[in-house]
């Protein structure tokens, strides 16, 4: 559970009902996203970009640089080839870490990206849904093989969403 009001992150252990601290994430930039990456044994927090701790230790791993100016990670995904991608609301982009990369490639940039938020992939990994919490919207991002966004589609729901926040495929 990510804590922004303490800059750490809580676990409630198997078998429990009791949240524990765990995790202290101080630093600069606000404490957002958390995502529990199984397959890769880590856990990837947004905390200006991203860092990154042992899924079952809780040691510090990786630090992952968002190249743009202040950015506002606030959510990630990862896709079936290992590469994560991490939504910046302030900026109106998605951004991407090829995996084994600590550096992220900008992959899309579209004013129909404001203030987006939540992402996740559902069964087809060459599309990424995403939430836009200022707008309301809920989009699909269509990928190329080398994981750039090639086509953007805003999806017509049955009933408005109010300010979608974080996604996760259930």
């Amino acid at each position: 559970i990510g804590s922004w009001g303490t800059n750490s992150i809580w676990k409630i252990p198997a078998g429990t009902t009791t949240a524990s601290k765990w995790i202290d994430v101080s630093g600069t930039g606000p404490l957002l996203g958390v995502l529990a990456d199984e397959k890769s044994g880590r856990l990837l927090v947004c905390k200006a970009g991203v860092k990154t701790f042992d899924l079952k230790t809780g040691a510090p791993r990786e630090a992952l640089t968002i190249p743009t100016a202040n950015p506002f990670c606030n959510d990630l995904a990862v896709r079936n080839d290992g590469s994560i991608y991490v939504t910046d609301t302030n900026g109106a982009k998605v951004f991407m870490f090829a995996k084994g990369k600590t550096e992220a490639l900008q992959v899309a940039s579209d004013p129909l990206l404001a203030g987006i938020d939540g992402l996740a992939f559902l069964n087809d990994p060459d599309k990424l849904y995403v939430n836009t919490v200022t707008t309301s919207k809920l989009l699909r991002l269509d990928l190329a093989k080398d994981g750039k966004v090639n086509k953007i589609t805003e999806l017509k729901l049955s009933r408005p969403l109010q300010g979608p926040d974080g996604m996760r495929a259930v």
